[in-house]
Order: structure tokens, then C-alpha cells, then sequence
């Protein structure tokens, strides 16, 4: 008996082909069986051919998949099979993507300005799924030509790329090509935008842990090429003075410290401004005494010791990198003034009191306790005599500037009681 079996099999690469078997039955047992695109037959036995069917059918499975797998990269079957001998065509591939760029540029001029925004943080959501790096750069370089052309302002795609969910340093690609993109844009980019710009790239240096492997240095890279550029005087991107004043509200007193990466970039523009600092600051500030005098003080003598009536601070111009010794609290500076006789007016000026105003100063009522203090413990060491003793000329002098400063109600005489009896 003979007759013909139809199936499905794979020739040449090409799942569609269908090949044509014939096949009978001897006297004996045995199968002949013939390919159409055979002349001759060849005789097996049975199980040999049954082995043979099981063969094809996973060869056929394995072919559908191998399809499957080729439309989801978007790979014509016989540009896989002939890829040694196509010839690639730039200028097809260039022209391809210039279409693509006026559909988007077509795009973005449609929706409103209130709207871009969100197009470019789907946008760039988008691009972070790209697994093909050429493909990710692609996308967005196409961005950027949108930001060159002025259709898209380079703040707002800037800020999206720093607040985009995906922009994390486990993903590389992405990252890397993000900051490069910020890198190449924010020339356009106003300095109140790159001061934040700046801001948000410490922050997201901050997600980078200390301890991390040489795989993660490009990304490390990447960011710190961005800060490099933002701190380069010749870029003009940002003055330099709000550099270091971002830099030292971001990191006041060693309370917190910036990535190890980047400590070395940000102390060294820090310290650049340590010369600027001596030229607005009197050397050894914190060591020198005023001449107390008794009659009234011009402003340009008091300026130079006027101090912060809470923190009792010297007034320094700007947040640069002052000497440590005049940042701190010049509490040896009040006192020695507050001991001087008729300094009640120069230390009014220097803390700025005013009488109309009627200015309580704490950090007045302590020193005003110390001294109070220190007037007790000279007394105790004096011995008993009837002859006037230095510590009595200090005791009619601290009367005198209670009485001047609880009048006019820079200090509490309650509060200096209760000061006194907790200190007793």
C-alpha cells in the first residue's frame, strides 16, 4: 500500500517550507520512504523511522522558537541568513533616523509646553528599557537634537533625566548615557537651573554605595564629568561663589560628607577660595582686643567687632572658608569688653542693641552671669582689710552695667538670679 504524508519540516532556514514524503510498506515489515527532492529510496526499519519522526518534531519545536526569538529582535530571516554578504548603507540608515526625528520634533511642536514635561518622562522611561546600547543612544540623541533646536528647553529635560525612576547606577547604559546627555545640554541651561542641576547630581551621587566594584566606576565617571564641567570657571556655567556656598550648606560643621568619589573634586574648589576668605578677614581676628573708649565710636571702628546677638558670632561677609578660630562664638571677646569701664556703648554697638527697641540678649545675661561669677571667686581669695580692694572697683563696675542693661531690658534681672543661684 502506498501513499503520501504532508508535514511540516525546516529546509534552508525557512519554517514555511513544506516538504513532501512518500512512503510504503513492504511484505517484510520494513518502510520505504522517499523526500520529493530525492531520487533514490532508502529502506529502514521501523523503529529507526519512528526514532527519526521524534527527531523532527523537536527540531520543529526548536525552530519555532528560533522564530519566535527572531521577531522579537526584528531580524529578517534572510538578512540573519545572508549577513556576510549585504552591504550596509549608511546614508538608508541616516535618512531612516531623520524620520524619525521629524515625527518626534512633529510631536513635541503639537503638544503644549505644560505637557512636554510629561512626554519626555515617558519618553525617557522609554529609552531605559532599551537593552541595545546603540539603540538607547540613538533615542537620545534624538532628544538632544530636539533641545538644539529649541524645542524642548534644556532645564526641563535636564531636571526629568534627575527625577526619571529608572536613572539608577545598576543600570549602567542608562545611566551613563543620561549624564553624558546633561553633560552635552546644560550649556543652555541658566545658572539658578545648573545650581540645581548640581544639587540633584549630589543627591544622586549619594545613592552610590562607598563599597562598590570596578563595574560600577563609568557610572562614578559619568557623574563626576557633569560636576567637573558645572565647577569649571572658564565654562561660565555658574559663579563660583554659589558653588561654594551650595558646597558649604550642603555640608555644614563635618555633619555629613559627600561620596568619597567626589570629596577630593568638591574640598579642592572649597579650598580655592581659602586666599579669598584672608582678604575679607582680619588675621588673627579672634586674638585681638578694641580699645575701649569712653565717648561715642564712628562705624567704621565698630564694624570690624560687631558680633551675632544670639551665636555671638563675628559678622563675616559670605559663607567661604574662613580660619575655624573666627567661626567660633567670641565669648572671650563680650567679656573682655563688658569689663572695660564705659563700654556699655560699645557693646550695644556691637551686639547692634538699640534702646527704642528694647532687645533682650541671652547670650549678654551669660557673660553678665560670668562675671558675676568671677567677681565672687576674686572676693573669696582677697584677704579681710579695711583698705578698698581691687574686687570692690569690679563690684561697682558690674552694678553699674546690670542696672544700665536690665533698664533698658537687654537682660532679665530674673533670669540673671535664677542664672546665678543654678551656677552657686
Amino acid at each position: 500500500m502506498k501513499y503520501k504524508l504532508i508535514r511540516p519540516g525546516v529546509r534552508s532556514g525557512d519554517p514555511k517550507v513544506i516538504d513532501i514524503w512518500w512512503r510504503q510498506y513492504s511484505a517484510n515489515g520494513k518502510i520505504h520512504y522517499k523526500p520529493d527532492y530525492q531520487d533514490s529510496y532508502k529502506e529502514l526499519p521501523l523503529p529507526e523511522y519512528h526514532q527519526i519522526r521524534r527527531t523532527t518534531k523537536r527540531s520543529n519545536k526548536q525552530n519555532e522558537a528560533n522564530a519566535k526569538n527572531m521577531n522579537t529582535r526584528k531580524v529578517e530571516g534572510i538578512e540573519e541568513a545572508f549577513s556576510c554578504f549585504l552591504v550596509h548603507r549608511p546614508e538608508l540608515e541616516a535618512e531612516k533616523i531623520q524620520n524619525w526625528q521629524h515625527e518626534l520634533q512633529t510631536v513635541f511642536i503639537a503638544t503644549p509646553s505644560e505637557h512636554q514635561e510629561a512626554g519626555v518622562r515617558q519618553y525617557l522611561v522609554m529609552a531605559a528599557g532599551m537593552t541595545n546600547s546603540s539603540r538607547l543612544k540613538m533615542l537620545l540623541s534624538m532628544l538632544e537634537t530636539l533641545v538644539l533646536n529649541n524645542i524642548l528647553p534644556a532645564r526641563m529635560v535636564c531636571e526629568c533625566i534627575l527625577a526619571c525612576e529608572k536613572l539608577q547606577y545598576l543600570q549602567g547604559d542608562f545611566w551613563v548615557e543620561c549624564f553624558n546627555l546633561i553633560r552635552r545640554i546644560i550649556g543652555g541651561v541658566d545658572y539658578k537651573g545648573v545650581r540645581e542641576i548640581m544639587k540633584g547630581c549630589r543627591e544622586k551621587a549619594q545613592t552610590i554605595p562607598s563599597i562598590l566594584n570596578a563595574s560600577v566606576l563609568p557610572q562614578l565617571r559619568a557623574l563626576e564629568n557633569v560636576i567637573e564641567y558645572i565647577f569649571d570657571r572658564n565654562a561660565c556655567l555658574l559663579p563660583g561663589y554659589f558653588i561654594v556656598n551650595e558646597i558649604q550648606k550642603a555640608y555644614p560643621d563635618n555633619k555629613n560628607w559627600p561620596h568619597w568619589k567626589l570629596a577630593h573634586l568638591l574640598s579642592s574648589f572649597v579650598e580655592s577660595f581659602r586666599s579669598t576668605a584672608q582678604m575679607v578677614s582680619i588675621i588673627g581676628h579672634s586674638l585681638k582686643r578694641p580699645v575701649v573708649e569712653h565717648s561715642g565710636y564712628a562705624d567704621h571702628l565698630i564694624n570690624p567687632w560687631k558680633l551675632d546677638p544670639a551665636t555671638l558670632k563675628f559678622s563675616l561677609k559670605g559663607n567661604l572658608p574662613y580660619d575655624p578660630e573666627l567661626l567660633k562664638p567670641q565669648t572671650g571677646l563680650l567679656r573682655y569688653v563688658l569689663e572695660q569701664p564705659y563700654s556699655r556703648d560699645m557693646v550695644c554697638s556691637m551686639l547692634g542693641l538699640q534702646k527704642q527697641h528694647k532687645q533682650r540678649c541671652v547670650a549678654l545675661e551669660e557673660q553678665l552671669v560670668e562675671l558675676v561669677i568671677l567677681a565672687m571667686e576674686r572676693s573669696e581669695t582677697e584677704a579681710d582689710s579695711e583698705d578698698v580692694t581691687n574686687s570692690h572697683w569690679l563690684w561697682l563696675h558690674l552694678s553699674s552695667q546690670l542696672i544700665y542693661f536690665v533698664l533698658f531690658q537687654f537682660a532679665s534681672f530674673p533670669n540673671i538670679v535664677m542664672a546665678l543661684h543654678e551656677k552657686v
